[in-house]
């Protein structure tokens, strides 16, 4: 009996431990530890040419955001290999995105 008693218990932490790891474990959106976050990418592809639009959630001001969408696109490029055209759009928070208030936009071509 006791040891039956022990082995409910131990299983109940257990389940504690994992449904407290799942919850709070996994990483949110709007982080403060990234820069940003992509909320959404839509690519398009004809006869060998790319073209990309993402939607970037900003999770910490920043006054040089030249220097923000260099760092998307590198982080672009890195993830899913260069687009003929990329075109980013920075938003300041989710709301603003499904309002479609952007902050800022910008459109890199691809040098041949």
């Amino acid at each position: 009996m006791k040891r039956t008693i022990t082995v409910c218990f131990i299983m109940l932490f257990l389940c504690m431990g994992i449904g407290y790891h799942g919850k709070w474990g996994i990483r949110k959106s709007g982080d403060e530890h990234r820069k940003f976050d992509i909320r959404s990418s839509l690519i398009s592809s004809n006869g060998g040419y790319k073209n990309t639009r993402i939607s970037v959630i900003i999770n910490e001001k920043s006054d040089d955001t030249d220097m923000l969408f260099h760092e998307i696109r590198e982080f672009h490029d890195k993830m899913n290999g260069k687009s003929n055209q990329l075109e980013i759009y920075l938003y300041e928070s989710r709301e603003k995105l499904e309002m479609g208030e952007s902050v800022g936009e910008t459109t890199f071509m691809m040098e041949e």
